[in-house]
C-alpha cells in the first residue's frame, strides 16, 4: 500500500491547473448607456425594431480560414458591429465587467492573474443564424480566451456549447434573458465552441478578449489525458476491498458542497482522478473527510450570556476526537453512509489540521472538564471502490443510502448480482427502520418503479412480495401506485388491497387510489373497483370512525367514499349499510369537523344517495344539539370539573366555588403556595382566574370566578348554528 500510496501522489503533484475550462453566470440589467455610430443609443430590454435598426448599422461577420478572412454564411452566418463603433457611457457598466471579471478568474481558477476585458464586438443572431464548431484566434495580443455577454432580446435556440479535452457544457440564454437578467459565459480560446441554429427571434451579445497582462507564462489549458493514463493504470494494479480515499488540499463547508465548489487547483485534480477511477472500474464519489477535536479552552477570554469571547483563545488539551467522511457532494452518484476513517487510510501529500479549522464552536463548562472548544476540519476527499466491491459495499449501508442506489439502477439493465441486491433490499426494508425517515426523504416510489421493471408476476406474488406490498403500501404515492395496477392489473394487488381495509392509514391510500382510478376510463379498474365496494361495509366499523380522532385520515375516508358511492348510486341497500357502518362512533366533532366538512368540500357530488343520506344525519344531529341554547349561570356557584386534581388547594376553594354569592376570594399565602395554586387552577378547567394583589407581605393572590364554562358552550352552540344554516343551504333531491 505504501509504495501504491507512493506513486498515485507523484502522479497528482504532477497535475497542474485549476478550475474549469468554461465559467458561466448572470448579472442584473444594467444600462450600459450604448451608442452605434455616435447616433443610435440602445435601451433594454431590446425591442425587435431598435434590433432592426441594429442590423442597417451592421456587417455579415467573416471567419479566419487559414490565413484569410471570409465570409461563408455556410459556416458562420451572423451580424456584426465592430467594437470601435461603439460607446459605453454609463460609468456603472465598467463596474458590471469588473464583477464579472471576479468570477470568471474564480471560475477559471485565475485568482491570481492580472486580467482585463477587451470589448470586441456587438453580434446579431438572427432565426436561422448560427456558427459551426471552431476556435478563438488570438485577436490581441495576450489574449487568452472570450467573454461573452447576452443581451436581454428575446430569443429561442442558439445555445452556447463549448468542448475541451472531451467534456462538453452548453448554455442557453433564452430562459435567463427572459427573466430580465443578462447572462455571460467565459472560456479559454484552446476550446472548441459553437452557437446552434437561432429558432425564433434575435440573439443579441457582446463579445469581449480576455487579456493576460504581461507574463512570461501564458495561462492556457493543461489537457489531463496524460494524468488520466497514467492514474488509471496505477488504480487497475490495486487491489484493496476497502474504498481508497484521496484528500484535496483545501478545507470546504458542507452546505452545497459539489464538483463545481472545488477551489483552485482541487477542481483539476479531481477531475483527473475521478476520470482516471471510472476508466478504472471504479465508482467514485466526492466526499468531505471531516477531522474532529474538542478540547480545553486555552487562553484569554471572558464569558457572557452567549458563551466565552476572547481574542487569542485555542485548543489546549484534547478529549475527544476522530476521523470520518459523512458529508457527501450533492451531485454525482448516489452518496455512501458515514464512514469512520483513520488519519493513515487517507492518501495525501500535506500535514492535516496544520491550517485553522473551518468551522469551530467554544462551550461553556461541560462536566469534569472547564470551558471547551471544539474543531472542524472538513477537507475535500475522493472516495474510490471497485466496482466488484461496490455491492457488499452497499449492502451494509443504511436504507437510506439503499434506497438512494435503488435509484440509481433504475432503468439500467441488471446483473443478477445487481438482481440479488435490488430483491435483498426490498426484503431488508424494516417497518421500524422507516418511521425515522418520511416517505419523501426517502422517495420510496423507486421500489414501484423498480417491480414495474422488475416484470416479474411471480415474485408480487410470492410471500416476499406480498410482504414489501404490505410495507410500502401506503409509503408509495398514488401515480407511482397507478403505474404497478397499469402493469400488473388491479387483480394481482386483491391481497394486499384485503390487508389495507384493516388499517385507517392504509384505507385511506387505498380510497384515494380508487378514486384516482376511476379517472382513468377503464373497465377493467371500474369493474374491479365496484367488486370491492361491495364490500365497503363491512369494512368501515374496522376503521372507528369517529372513536379516535384521526381527522386527516377520517375525512380522507368519508369525501372518498362520497365520491366512490357514484358506482353504487342504484343500490339504496348498499348506501344504507354504508352509512350505518360511517355513524356508528357518532360525535359532535365527528359530525362538524368530518361528516360536515366532507358534504361541504363534496358539493359537486350532491346529486349521489350517499351525499343526500350523509346530509340528513348531519342535519338532524345539528338541530338536535341547538335544540337547547346554554344560559349563562343564574349565580355565583361555580361547578369543579374531574380535571381539578390537587386535593389540598381542592380543599381551599371547595366552599368558595360552591357558594351562590361570593364572586371573589382572596389567599394572602407565600409566592410557592400561590404558584401551586394558580397551576392547579391553569391546569383544569374550572371558571376561576387569578390576579395578584403586589401589598403587603406576603402578596394576596385572588381567585375570581368566570363564565368560561359558559362562554364555551355557548360559542360551541353557535358554531352549530351557523353549521347548520350552511347545510340547510345545500339542495338535494328526495
Amino acid at each position: 500500500m505504501e509504495a501504491f500510496t507512493t506513486k498515485i501522489l507523484s502522479v497528482i503533484k504532477q497535475i497542474k491547473g485549476g478550475g474549469n475550462y468554461v465559467v458561466s453566470g448572470s448579472e442584473p440589467i444594467i444600462i450600459p448607456g450604448l451608442i452605434i455610430n455616435n447616433a443610435l443609443e440602445i435601451s433594454f430590454p431590446l425591442a425587435v425594431m431598435q434590433i432592426e435598426a441594429l442590423i442597417k448599422q451592421a456587417h455579415k461577420a467573416p471567419f479566419g480560414k487559414g490565413s484569410k478572412t471570409i465570409v461563408d454564411t455556410n459556416v458562420r452566418s451572423v451580424w456584426e458591429i465592430d467594437g470601435d463603433k461603439i460607446l459605453f457611457l454609463n460609468p456603472a457598466w465598467d463596474v458590471l465587467i469588473a464583477d464579472i471579471l471576479k468570477k470568471v478568474k474564480a471560475g477559471l481558477g485565475i485568482e491570481k492573474t492580472e486580467v482585463s476585458a477587451s470589448f470586441y464586438k456587438l453580434l446579431i443572431y438572427e432565426t436561422g443564424d448560427f456558427f459551426v464548431a471552431h476556435k478563438d484566434s488570438e485577436k490581441e495580443k495576450g489574449m487568452f480566451g472570450t467573454l461573452i455577454i447576452g443581451l436581454p432580446s428575446k430569443h429561442t435556440g442558439g445555445a452556447l456549447s463549448v468542448r475541451f479535452d472531451g467534456k462538453e457544457e452548453t448554455f442557453g440564454f433564452e430562459d435567463v434573458v427572459s427573466q430580465y437578467q443578462m447572462p455571460f459565459v467565459a472560456f479559454y480560446a484552446d476550446c472548441e465552441h459553437e452557437i446552434q441554429k437561432i429558432n425564433s427571434g434575435y440573439r443579441v451579445c457582446l463579445t469581449y478578449n480576455l487579456m493576460q497582462k504581461e507574463s512570461k507564462n501564458r495561462l492556457q489549458l493543461m489537457e489531463s489525458k496524460t494524468y488520466v493514463q497514467q492514474m488509471a493504470a496505477l488504480l487497475q494494479q490495486q487491489v484493496q476491498e476497502a474504498p481508497l480515499i484521496i484528500l484535496l488540499k483545501h478545507q470546504y463547508t458542507p452546505e452545497n458542497f459539489s464538483l463545481e465548489s472545488l477551489k483552485h487547483n482541487d477542481r483539476f485534480k479531481a477531475d483527473v482522478i475521478m476520470r482516471a477511477a471510472e476508466d478504472a472500474g471504479y465508482f467514485v464519489k466526492l466526499g468531505l473527510f471531516t477531522c474532529y477535536e474538542m478540547g480545553e479552552l486555552d487562553g484569554d477570554f471572558y464569558y457572557n450570556n452567549e458563551g466565552p469571547k476572547g481574542g487569542d483563545s485555542e485548543m489546549g488539551e484534547v478529549h475527544e476526537a476522530y476521523t470520518h467522511i459523512q458529508h457527501w457532494a450533492k451531485d454525482g452518484l448516489p452518496a455512501l453512509g458515514e464512514m469512520s476513517i483513520n488519519e493513515g487510510e487517507v492518501i495525501r501529500d500535506f500535514e492535516l489540521k496544520k491550517d485553522d479549522p473551518i468551522a469551530t464552536e467554544e462551550e461553556g463548562y461541560m462536566g469534569n472538564y472547564g470551558m471547551t472548544v471544539e474543531y472542524w476540519y472538513h477537507y475535500g476527499a475522493i472516495v474510490l471502490w471497485r466496482k466488484e466491491q461496490h455491492l457488499n459495499l452497499i449492502a451494509k449501508q443504511g436504507i437510506d443510502i439503499k434506497i438512494g442506489w435503488l435509484h440509481y439502477y433504475s432503468g439500467k439493465a441488471w446483473s443478477k448480482e445487481e438482481l440479488f441486491f435490488i430483491k435483498s433490499t426490498f426484503s431488508e426494508i424494516r417497518p421500524s427502520e422507516l418511521s425515522h425517515w418520511s416517505a419523501r426523504e426517502l422517495n420510496l416510489d423507486i421500489v414501484a418503479d423498480l417491480l414495474v421493471q422488475l416484470n416479474d408476476n411471480e415474485y408480487l406474488q410470492s410471500d416476499e412480495g406480498f410482504a414489501l406490498q404490505v410495507k410500502l403500501f401506503d409509503k408509495i404515492y398514488i401515480a407511482h401506485w397507478e403505474k404497478l395496477v397499469g402493469h400488473y392489473g388491479l387483480p394481482a394487488f386483491k391481497k394486499v388491497f384485503s390487508v389495507a381495509t384493516e388499517n385507517i392509514k392504509l384505507f385511506k391510500h387505498l380510497l384515494e387510489l380508487f378514486d384516482h382510478l376511476t379517472t382513468r376510463d377503464n373497465e377493467a379498474y371500474n369493474t374491479f373497483i365496484t367488486a370491492m365496494l361491495q364490500e365497503l361495509p363491512e369494512f368501515l366499523p374496522m376503521m372507528h370512525l369517529g372513536e379516535k380522532g384521526n381527522r386527516h385520515a377520517e375525512l380522507s375516508i368519508v369525501s372518498h367514499t362520497i365520491k366512490l358511492s357514484n358506482y353504487k348510486n342504484h343500490d339504496a341497500h348498499w348506501v344504507t349499510q354504508v352509512v350505518k357502518s360511517m355513524v356508528a362512533g357518532l360525535n359532535r366533532g365527528f359530525v362538524n369537523n368530518v361528516l360536515a366538512e366532507a358534504l361541504l368540500l363534496n358539493k359537486d357530488n350532491k346529486q349521489l344517495l350517499l351525499y343526500a343520506a350523509i346530509l340528513k344525519v348531519c342535519k338532524h344531529q345539528l338541530r338536535g344539539s341547538i335544540a337547547n341554547k346554554p344560559l349563562p349561570p343564574a349565580s355565583w356557584s361555580r361547578a369543579i370539573p374531574e380535571t381539578f386534581t390537587n386535593k389540598a388547594m381542592l380543599a381551599v376553594i371547595s366552599s368558595f366555588v360552591a357558594s351562590p354569592t361570593e364572586e371573589f376570594f382572596d389567599y394572602r399565602v407565600n409566592q410557592q403556595v400561590r404558584n401551586e395554586m394558580e397551576s392547579a387552577i391553569n391546569n383544569s378547567k374550572i371558571d376561576l382566574r387569578t390576579e395578584t394583589i403586589r401589598k403587603g407581605s406576603p402578596h394576596t393572590l385572588r381567585l375570581i370566578k368566570t363564565q368560561g364554562s359558559f362562554l364555551r358552550l355557548f360559542k360551541k352552540w353557535e358554531e352549530d348554528v351557523e353549521l347548520l344554516e350552511r347545510l340547510e343551504r345545500i339542495a338535494v333531491a328526495d
